[in-house]
């Protein structure tokens, strides 16, 4: 009656050394590397494996073989090895017993580059309009991700993250600033894609690092040489126009709206002001001169009109647009010193 309770238990310790070097192999899968080279082929097999510097050994009654492949992370401006480091560090895995240091897997000479994914930040616009009374700053990096390789791959917006100098990692997510969102897209050899992401971090904190993960989280990408900010977002939205002490100015009616898309521009970006001209004293055969449309708030600067001035307006509406460029510092409010001269 022993028998069955002997086979029980060899079967108990099958499960439970097949379940331990699983185990051991995603957990050094999820830290983004693998340093344990040990091939094992014998009834009773000892793996020492090294995950996060903490040395795991298992004795497996069971024929075990175990093939390890190194996965890092590939770091933009680390150096990819050759085939012929590739091959040696191949062939050393095949040792009867190898316990391997968590230093080794950080040199250039046994790195093994994961995918031909390439992440480039071409700008950075910072926003403090969104939250600017809540003390966060929201970060909009401008990347271009290209496929270099010879498959296809899939580019996720949400599967970056950003390490701050706080030395937290924060998810990408939405702002309302964001201009041309990267979108989730798939990359055929030799494409590319370029579009925003953001991050919303405290004030204070900046961003340090831009990690893209893929492959389940296996593998990534990682970007450290991100610019600085080359301008700040702001809010525009039009005030009421001021109409000059001119003759017949109180009948003339001035609206202005803006006639971008969106309401956000960064630094240098073109603001459309579109302004809505009606002559309520033409009843009277009465004409009325637009000599002059300026907008003097503070950090704007005008760049054109529309169509040229002197513009009479008769009995119907006038439409004209007022072009401005956007400050360099973050603006939040409406624009209250666009005034029109007028003469009859």
């Amino acid at each position: 009656m022993s028998a069955p309770s002997d086979k029980k238990g060899s079967s108990e310790n099958i499960i439970s050394g097949i379940l331990l070097v699983f185990i051991i192999l995603v957990t050094a899968l999820g830290s983004g590397y693998i340093t344990s080279k040990y091939i094992g082929n014998k009834p009773a097999s000892t793996i020492t494996t090294t995950v996060a510097d903490f040395e795991v050994t298992t004795t497996v009654q069971v024929p075990v073989a175990v093939v390890v492949t190194s996965y890092v992370s590939q770091t933009v401006g680390s150096t990819s090895p050759s085939l012929s480091s590739l091959s040696s560090s191949s062939s050393s895995s095949f040792s009867s017993s190898q316990t391997s240091s968590s230093s080794s897997s950080t040199s250039n000479s046994s790195l093994l580059p994961i995918g031909p994914l390439n992440v480039v930040v071409n700008q950075v616009i910072t926003d403090t309009v969104e939250y600017q009374s809540n003390g966060y700053v929201y970060w909009l990096l401008n990347l271009t991700v290209t496929d270099a390789g010879t498959d296809q791959y899939e580019v996720d917006p949400y599967s970056f993250q950003l390490t701050s100098t706080g030395h937290v990692v924060y998810s990408a997510q939405y702002a309302s600033a964001d201009q041309n969102d990267l979108q989730s897209v798939t990359l055929l050899p030799g494409g590319h894609t370029t579009g925003q992401i953001a991050f919303k971090l405290p004030d204070g904190e900046k961003p340090a690092q831009l990690t893209y993960l893929y492959a389940f989280g296996f593998a990534k990408f990682v970007v450290t040489n991100i610019p600085a900010p080359s301008g700040n977002a702001s809010h525009v939205q039009a005030g009421s126009v001021k109409n000059s002490n001119g003759t017949f100015s109180s009948y003339l009616g001035a609206y202005a709206s803006i006639a971008n898309s969106s309401s956000y521009f960064y630094t240098g970006n073109m603001i459309a002001v579109k302004i809505v001209l009606n002559n309520y004293y033409s009843g009277l055969n009465s004409n009325v001169t637009v000599t002059s449309i300026t907008d003097s708030d503070t950090g704007f600067t005008t760049t054109g009109l529309s169509q040229s001035l002197p513009i009479t307006v008769e009995k119907s509406e006038v439409d004209l647009v007022l072009y401005l460029k956007a400050p360099s510092f973050a603006f939040n409010g409406q624009l209250m010193n666009i005034t029109i001269e007028t003469s009859s």
